[in-house]
């Protein structure tokens, strides 16, 4: 009788385990053909974006009229944007896509850019022209190899699926119709796309007004000044940096050198109890201090906004930057971040920020970002403005109830800067920014401002 029992448990338990066994391929079987399906789905909305993209470009190339011309280069740059997060999509882990995610990106912001300056009443150069002529080459030869690689995949019965895997081969595809096995898939089968990596790689670059022009790439901060430093310099200059800070008795427990577009001798200082460290960048060229964090729990707040901005205005002089004005703040947590922009000519410059973090249980200056100003800073000659305030005023939608104005420079997509009139304004309870080019009364940018329970979001 126990023997009975015995079997039948081990019975059950096959069956169980049968089962559990059936149900885990059954979901494995719905997952994989899920991502196959998304996969597949993405990658003919490349195709179809990218031969769209060429066909809008050509129309642009032989539209006469401004109106015809802003509508297709728009009309390029929705298509490029869709393909290059369709791309982003694909599961292809194995393949640096980089460069071709590169050249969607800036063909979409160069069109964007020529539609707007096209519809502010410009017109397009012969070199426009040119750019345009070999990026509608290029989308007709990435167009092409996509089609061969559609042509490629489906011959060797190529599943997406497949390469979700670090194997790249681990999930099997079903064999195709007529064949009684499955053709052995994997990286390889995408040769198309990498070639074509490769070749955009070699393209000329593209510079223009907006953000994924090539030329800022190649941004050399304008305030780095001074001489190179060595690590010691650095690391004297990282302790009194902190001593300034009010925080004291630390030392270097870890020292890295880091590269990029602003090289940095970049230190971690600890107590000799250990707990809380400080991180902190020093510029090789000048010893500037480009970033500092310090790490530590902070208590509950005694200290409000206004006196955490006035804490780090005077920060701020102690470092000798004595032309900072307060812009916006944000609590988080109990710490207090106040950006401030600096102040030339009468005029706010917002290229030149400088972010102070300032611990609200004590006052402690915890944070401390300098990279934008750095980066930016550099003495300028700043035109008078043609239209004063009224003027400008009088080119803000009347819709919105505005305040006073000020002048400031503010940034543009494509790196250059712009004299410009601030105004604020308010529209059915939400609050704006609105920029008044100071010399030609275009309006420049608009900007929405998010309320916050610390404080403020510009968007």
């Amino acid at each position: 009788m126990r023997r009975r029992w015995k079997l039948i448990a081990v019975i059950a338990a096959l069956v169980l385990l049968a089962g559990w066994g059936f149900w885990e391929r059954q979901n494995r079987i719905a997952y994989v053909n899920a991502l196959e399906a998304n996969a597949q789905l993405e990658f003919y909305n490349v195709l179809t974006r990218v031969e769209e993209a060429e066909v809008a470009l050509a129309k642009a190339l032989v539209a006469a009229s401004p109106r015809q011309q802003v509508f297709y280069l728009t009309e390029v740059w929705n298509e490029a944007t869709d393909a290059q997060d369709s791309l982003s999509q694909l599961p292809i882990p194995n393949l640096n896509l980089s460069a071709t995610r590169k050249f969607l990106a800036q063909l979409g912001d160069y069109c964007l850019s020529l539609a707007r300056k096209t519809a502010g009443g410009g017109s397009l150069t012969v070199a426009d022209r040119n750019n345009l002529s070999r990026l509608q080459a290029q989308l007709g030869e990435f167009g092409r190899r996509l089609h061969a690689l559609e042509t490629r995949l489906t011959q060797r019965n190529f599943r997406w699926a497949s390469m979700a895997t670090p194997a790249g081969r681990a999930l099997p595809a079903p064999p195709p119709r007529g064949s009684t096995a499955s053709a052995a898939v994997g990286p390889e089968d995408l040769s198309d796309l990498g070639n074509l990596e490769r070749q955009i790689q070699e393209m000329p670059s593209l510079t223009y007004d907006g953000p994924f022009s090539d030329h800022l790439l190649r941004v050399t901060p304008k305030g780095l000044t001074g001489a190179r430093i060595d690590r010691a310099t650095a690391e004297a200059k990282a302790l009194t940096f902190a001593r300034k800070a009010d925080l004291t008795d630390l030392r270097v427990t870890a020292y890295r050198r880091t590269g990029g577009p602003m090289p940095a001798h970049s230190f971690v200082l600890s107590a000799p109890a250990g707990g809380s460290r400080l991180f902190i960048d020093v510029s090789e060229k000048g010893g500037h201090i480009v970033q500092m964090l310090f790490d530590r729990p902070l208590g509950a707040a005694r200290l409000d906004a206004s006196e955490a901005t006035a804490r780090a205005q005077a920060f701020l002089r102690r470092q000798g930057f004595t032309a900072m004005t307060p812009t916006y703040s944000l609590r988080e947590a109990n710490a207090q971040t106040v950006t401030f922009a600096a102040r030339e000519g009468g005029a706010l410059v917002y290229p030149d920020l400088i972010k102070v973090k300032v611990a609200l249980d004590n006052g402690q200056i915890v944070g401390w970002d300098a990279t934008t100003y750095l980066t930016n800073h550099h003495a300028r000659s700043l035109p008078r403005p043609r239209l004063g305030q009224a003027a400008a005023r009088a080119r803000v939608n009347p819709d919105l109830v505005v305040g006073r104005g000020r002048l400031c420079v503010i940034p543009t997509a494509g790196g250059r800067e712009v004299l410009a009139w601030e105004f604020s304004g308010a529209r059915n309870g939400d609050r704006f920014l609105v920029y008044i080019n100071a010399l030609t009364g275009a309006e420049e940018q608009i900007l929405k401002v998010v309320e916050q329970p610390g404080g403020q979001l510009v968007m």
